[in-house]
Protein backbone atom coordinates (compact mmCIF):
# COMPACT_ATOMS: atom_id res chain seq x y z
CA UNK A 1 0.00 0.00 0.00
CA UNK A 2 1.44 3.34 -0.98
CA UNK A 3 2.01 6.00 1.67
CA UNK A 4 -0.71 8.21 0.08
CA UNK A 5 -3.30 5.44 0.37
CA UNK A 6 -2.25 4.73 3.97
CA UNK A 7 -2.59 8.39 4.89
CA UNK A 8 -6.03 8.58 3.27
CA UNK A 9 -7.15 5.48 5.14
CA UNK A 10 -5.95 6.88 8.48
CA UNK A 11 -7.79 10.19 7.93
CA UNK A 12 -11.03 8.43 7.02
CA UNK A 13 -10.73 6.16 10.06
CA UNK A 14 -10.16 9.09 12.44
CA UNK A 15 -13.15 11.02 10.98
CA UNK A 16 -15.41 8.00 11.36
CA UNK A 17 -14.42 7.69 15.01
CA UNK A 18 -15.08 11.39 15.66
CA UNK A 19 -18.50 11.27 13.96
CA UNK A 20 -19.40 8.15 15.91
CA UNK A 21 -18.38 9.77 19.20
CA UNK A 22 -20.32 12.94 18.42
CA UNK A 23 -23.40 10.87 17.56
CA UNK A 24 -23.12 8.99 20.83
CA UNK A 25 -22.80 12.25 22.78
CA UNK A 26 -25.88 13.64 21.07
CA UNK A 27 -27.77 10.44 21.73
CA UNK A 28 -26.75 10.56 25.37
CA UNK A 29 -27.91 14.18 25.66
CA UNK A 30 -31.24 13.36 24.05
CA UNK A 31 -31.64 10.41 26.37
CA UNK A 32 -30.96 12.56 29.41
CA UNK A 33 -33.35 15.29 28.26
CA UNK A 34 -36.14 12.86 27.40
CA UNK A 35 -35.85 11.17 30.77
CA UNK A 36 -36.24 14.32 32.85
CA UNK A 37 -39.56 13.96 34.70
CA UNK A 38 -41.92 16.93 34.85
CA UNK A 39 -45.60 17.88 35.30
CA UNK A 40 -48.04 20.34 33.81
CA UNK A 41 -51.22 21.73 35.34
CA UNK A 42 -53.98 22.66 32.91
CA UNK A 43 -57.71 22.96 32.22
CA UNK A 44 -59.87 21.76 29.33
CA UNK A 45 -59.49 25.13 27.63
CA UNK A 46 -55.83 25.58 28.60
CA UNK A 47 -56.76 29.03 29.90
CA UNK A 48 -55.62 30.59 33.17
CA UNK A 49 -59.08 32.07 33.86
CA UNK A 50 -61.41 29.63 35.62
CA UNK A 51 -65.00 29.80 36.83
CA UNK A 52 -67.75 27.65 38.33
CA UNK A 53 -66.90 23.93 38.09
CA UNK A 54 -63.52 23.60 36.41
CA UNK A 55 -61.68 20.36 35.56
CA UNK A 56 -58.00 20.53 36.51
CA UNK A 57 -55.52 18.10 34.95
CA UNK A 58 -52.07 17.05 36.19
CA UNK A 59 -50.22 15.61 33.19
CA UNK A 60 -47.17 13.44 33.90
CA UNK A 61 -44.03 13.08 31.76
CA UNK A 62 -41.28 10.50 32.33
CA UNK A 63 -42.27 9.58 35.85
CA UNK A 64 -43.47 6.09 36.75
CA UNK A 65 -44.40 3.93 39.72
CA UNK A 66 -46.48 6.82 41.07
CA UNK A 67 -47.65 6.31 44.60
CA UNK A 68 -49.17 9.64 45.67
CA UNK A 69 -50.87 12.54 43.83
CA UNK A 70 -51.34 15.93 45.52
CA UNK A 71 -52.81 19.26 44.34
CA UNK A 72 -53.45 22.26 46.58
CA UNK A 73 -53.88 26.03 46.74
CA UNK A 74 -50.84 27.53 48.45
CA UNK A 75 -51.24 31.32 48.49
CA UNK A 76 -54.52 32.00 50.31
CA UNK A 77 -54.28 31.42 54.02
CA UNK A 78 -57.76 32.82 54.68
CA UNK A 79 -59.27 29.65 53.18
CA UNK A 80 -59.64 26.69 55.51
CA UNK A 81 -56.81 24.19 55.05
CA UNK A 82 -59.11 21.34 54.05
CA UNK A 83 -60.71 23.53 51.36
CA UNK A 84 -57.32 24.34 49.89
CA UNK A 85 -56.59 20.69 49.10
CA UNK A 86 -58.04 19.90 45.66
CA UNK A 87 -56.59 16.40 45.28
CA UNK A 88 -54.82 14.12 47.76
CA UNK A 89 -54.88 10.47 46.85
CA UNK A 90 -52.76 7.37 46.42
CA UNK A 91 -52.35 5.79 43.00
CA UNK A 92 -52.89 2.14 42.28
CA UNK A 93 -51.54 2.36 38.72
CA UNK A 94 -49.65 4.87 36.61
CA UNK A 95 -51.63 7.26 34.46
CA UNK A 96 -50.73 9.87 31.86
CA UNK A 97 -52.89 12.45 33.62
CA UNK A 98 -54.89 12.86 36.79
CA UNK A 99 -58.09 14.91 36.97
CA UNK A 100 -59.99 16.66 39.71
CA UNK A 101 -62.90 19.10 39.61
CA UNK A 102 -62.38 22.46 41.30
CA UNK A 103 -65.56 24.21 42.45
CA UNK A 104 -64.31 27.78 42.11
CA UNK A 105 -67.72 29.12 43.22
CA UNK A 106 -66.62 28.38 46.77
CA UNK A 107 -63.76 30.88 46.50
CA UNK A 108 -63.67 34.67 46.17
CA UNK A 109 -62.50 36.06 42.86
CA UNK A 110 -58.73 36.49 42.62
CA UNK A 111 -55.45 34.76 41.75
CA UNK A 112 -54.68 31.33 43.15
CA UNK A 113 -51.34 29.48 43.12
CA UNK A 114 -51.86 25.78 42.48
CA UNK A 115 -49.12 23.38 43.59
CA UNK A 116 -48.96 19.80 42.22
CA UNK A 117 -46.75 17.05 43.56
CA UNK A 118 -46.31 13.41 42.54
CA UNK A 119 -44.35 10.89 44.63
CA UNK A 120 -43.17 7.50 43.39
CA UNK A 121 -42.68 4.28 45.31
CA UNK A 122 -39.06 5.17 46.14
CA UNK A 123 -40.14 8.54 47.59
CA UNK A 124 -38.79 10.47 44.61
CA UNK A 125 -40.95 13.44 43.77
CA UNK A 126 -41.69 15.87 40.96
CA UNK A 127 -43.57 19.16 41.37
CA UNK A 128 -45.21 21.95 39.34
CA UNK A 129 -46.95 25.25 40.05
CA UNK A 130 -49.33 27.43 38.06
CA UNK A 131 -51.40 30.56 38.74
CA UNK A 132 -55.12 30.59 37.93
CA UNK A 133 -57.55 33.51 38.12
CA UNK A 134 -60.98 32.76 39.55
CA UNK A 135 -63.61 34.96 37.89
CA UNK A 136 -67.16 34.22 39.00
CA UNK A 137 -70.26 36.41 38.95
CA UNK A 138 -73.66 36.24 40.58
CA UNK A 139 -76.84 37.86 39.31
CA UNK A 140 -78.87 39.96 41.71
CA UNK A 141 -82.53 40.55 40.84
CA UNK A 142 -84.00 43.87 42.03
CA UNK A 143 -87.67 44.75 41.67
CA UNK A 144 -88.47 48.47 41.84
CA UNK A 145 -92.13 49.03 42.73
CA UNK A 146 -91.84 52.81 42.96
CA UNK A 147 -93.44 55.26 40.58
CA UNK A 148 -90.09 56.80 39.87
CA UNK A 149 -86.55 55.83 38.94
CA UNK A 150 -84.18 54.83 41.73
CA UNK A 151 -80.42 55.36 41.91
CA UNK A 152 -78.62 52.36 43.37
CA UNK A 153 -75.11 51.71 44.68
CA UNK A 154 -73.52 48.34 45.54
CA UNK A 155 -69.86 48.64 46.42
CA UNK A 156 -68.50 50.45 43.35
CA UNK A 157 -71.40 49.39 41.12
CA UNK A 158 -73.99 52.08 40.53
CA UNK A 159 -76.86 52.62 38.12
CA UNK A 160 -80.58 53.14 37.69
CA UNK A 161 -83.62 51.05 38.57
CA UNK A 162 -86.44 52.23 36.36
CA UNK A 163 -89.98 52.69 37.65
CA UNK A 164 -92.00 49.49 38.11
CA UNK A 165 -89.29 47.36 36.56
CA UNK A 166 -87.12 44.32 37.17
CA UNK A 167 -83.37 44.80 36.92
CA UNK A 168 -80.67 42.11 36.90
CA UNK A 169 -77.26 43.22 38.15
CA UNK A 170 -74.12 41.15 37.68
CA UNK A 171 -71.88 41.20 40.74
CA UNK A 172 -68.51 39.64 41.42
CA UNK A 173 -68.69 36.53 43.53
CA UNK A 174 -68.18 37.77 47.09
CA UNK A 175 -68.07 36.16 50.51
CA UNK A 176 -68.55 39.41 52.38
CA UNK A 177 -71.92 40.94 53.12
CA UNK A 178 -72.69 43.84 50.79
CA UNK A 179 -75.12 46.74 51.08
CA UNK A 180 -77.54 47.85 48.39
CA UNK A 181 -78.22 51.59 48.75
CA UNK A 182 -81.28 53.00 46.98
CA UNK A 183 -82.54 56.58 46.67
CA UNK A 184 -85.44 57.77 44.52
CA UNK A 185 -84.59 60.36 41.90
CA UNK A 186 -85.16 64.03 42.70
CA UNK A 187 -88.77 65.03 42.01
CA UNK A 188 -90.40 68.48 42.05
CA UNK A 189 -91.42 68.02 45.67
CA UNK A 190 -92.37 65.48 48.31
CA UNK A 191 -90.54 63.30 50.78
CA UNK A 192 -87.09 61.96 49.76
CA UNK A 193 -86.99 58.19 50.17
CA UNK A 194 -83.92 56.02 50.61
CA UNK A 195 -83.37 52.36 51.49
CA UNK A 196 -80.54 50.06 52.51
CA UNK A 197 -80.62 46.31 51.95
CA UNK A 198 -78.12 43.71 53.08
CA UNK A 199 -76.93 41.28 50.42
CA UNK A 200 -75.92 38.15 52.27
CA UNK A 201 -73.61 35.64 50.54
CA UNK A 202 -75.52 32.46 49.82
CA UNK A 203 -78.85 34.29 49.51
CA UNK A 204 -78.02 36.43 46.52
CA UNK A 205 -80.46 34.44 44.38
CA UNK A 206 -83.35 35.84 46.43
CA UNK A 207 -84.75 38.98 44.73
CA UNK A 208 -84.74 42.32 46.54
CA UNK A 209 -88.02 44.20 46.31
CA UNK A 210 -87.81 47.98 46.75
CA UNK A 211 -91.29 49.24 47.53
CA UNK A 212 -92.70 52.27 49.32
CA UNK A 213 -94.38 51.49 52.62
CA UNK A 214 -97.89 52.44 53.72
CA UNK A 215 -96.65 55.66 55.37
CA UNK A 216 -96.36 57.50 52.05
CA UNK A 217 -98.44 58.02 48.93
CA UNK A 218 -97.57 59.20 45.44
CA UNK A 219 -99.20 62.26 43.89
CA UNK A 220 -99.60 63.20 40.24
CA UNK A 221 -101.26 66.28 38.76
CA UNK A 222 -103.04 66.98 35.50
CA UNK A 223 -104.07 70.47 34.43
CA UNK A 224 -107.23 70.39 32.31
CA UNK A 225 -108.42 73.90 33.08
CA UNK A 226 -110.27 75.63 30.27
CA UNK A 227 -108.46 78.90 30.74
CA UNK A 228 -104.76 79.27 30.06
CA UNK A 229 -103.77 78.90 33.71
CA UNK A 230 -100.74 77.25 35.27
CA UNK A 231 -100.89 75.15 38.42
CA UNK A 232 -98.63 77.24 40.62
CA UNK A 233 -98.58 75.32 43.89
CA UNK A 234 -100.02 72.31 45.67
CA UNK A 235 -100.26 71.87 49.42
CA UNK A 236 -101.04 68.66 51.27
CA UNK A 237 -102.84 69.53 54.52
CA UNK A 238 -103.14 66.92 57.25
CA UNK A 239 -104.72 68.65 60.25
CA UNK A 240 -102.18 71.34 61.07
CA UNK A 241 -99.36 69.73 59.09
CA UNK A 242 -98.62 71.22 55.66
CA UNK A 243 -96.43 69.81 52.88
CA UNK A 244 -95.99 72.39 50.15
CA UNK A 245 -95.10 72.10 46.49
CA UNK A 246 -94.33 75.58 45.10
CA UNK A 247 -93.15 77.08 41.80
CA UNK A 248 -94.63 74.27 39.72
CA UNK A 249 -95.85 76.02 36.54
CA UNK A 250 -97.79 72.99 35.28
CA UNK A 251 -99.30 73.79 31.89
CA UNK A 252 -102.85 72.93 30.90
CA UNK A 253 -101.49 70.57 28.21
CA UNK A 254 -103.46 67.52 29.39
CA UNK A 255 -100.21 65.80 30.43
CA UNK A 256 -99.88 63.98 33.76
CA UNK A 257 -96.95 65.19 35.87
CA UNK A 258 -95.35 63.23 38.69
CA UNK A 259 -94.90 65.36 41.82
CA UNK A 260 -93.48 63.03 44.45
CA UNK A 261 -94.11 61.00 47.58
CA UNK A 262 -95.89 62.59 50.55
CA UNK A 263 -96.48 61.47 54.12
CA UNK A 264 -99.67 59.54 54.78
CA UNK A 265 -101.59 59.18 58.03
CA UNK A 266 -103.90 56.30 57.20
CA UNK A 267 -106.29 56.97 60.10
CA UNK A 268 -106.82 60.58 59.04
CA UNK A 269 -107.12 59.48 55.43
CA UNK A 270 -109.93 57.07 56.36
CA UNK A 271 -111.64 59.96 58.17
CA UNK A 272 -111.34 62.17 55.09
CA UNK A 273 -109.10 64.63 56.92
CA UNK A 274 -106.34 64.93 54.28
CA UNK A 275 -106.87 67.75 51.79
CA UNK A 276 -105.06 68.91 48.66
CA UNK A 277 -105.02 72.66 48.10
CA UNK A 278 -104.20 73.78 44.56
CA UNK A 279 -103.57 77.29 43.28
CA UNK A 280 -103.82 78.05 39.57
CA UNK A 281 -104.25 81.51 38.12
CA UNK A 282 -106.28 83.41 40.70
CA UNK A 283 -108.13 80.31 41.85
CA UNK A 284 -107.76 78.04 44.86
CA UNK A 285 -109.15 74.53 44.65
CA UNK A 286 -109.54 72.15 47.61
CA UNK A 287 -110.07 68.41 47.19
CA UNK A 288 -109.91 65.37 49.43
CA UNK A 289 -107.11 62.86 49.03
CA UNK A 290 -108.69 59.84 47.35
CA UNK A 291 -107.10 56.61 46.12
CA UNK A 292 -108.73 54.77 43.26
CA UNK A 293 -107.09 51.58 44.56
CA UNK A 294 -106.13 51.60 48.23
CA UNK A 295 -103.71 48.76 47.67
CA UNK A 296 -101.78 51.17 45.43
CA UNK A 297 -101.39 54.47 47.25
CA UNK A 298 -101.43 56.78 44.23
CA UNK A 299 -103.66 59.80 43.60
CA UNK A 300 -103.89 61.92 40.47
CA UNK A 301 -105.05 65.46 41.08
CA UNK A 302 -107.07 66.73 38.11
CA UNK A 303 -107.76 70.46 37.75
CA UNK A 304 -110.62 71.21 35.36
Amino acid sequence: MTSLKVSHFIIVFILSILISCDSEINNDENTIISENPYLTISTNSNQSDVSRLEDIYITVYNFSKIWKVYLAITNNQSIAFEDRILLDTTSTSDSVSYKTTWNTSLFPNGNYDLFAELIDSTNQRVIATKVFSVINYNTLKIINEHETTINYLINSNKGLLFSNSITHIQLENSFNEMTLQCAIEILPCGTPLSYNFSIIPGNIENPIIVRPDSNVFFLRAQNKSIENNFINSITIRTNENLEECNNLSILNDDQIYSLGYFNLNNDLYQQGEIEILTTYGNSLDTTKLSFFNEAILIDTLVIN
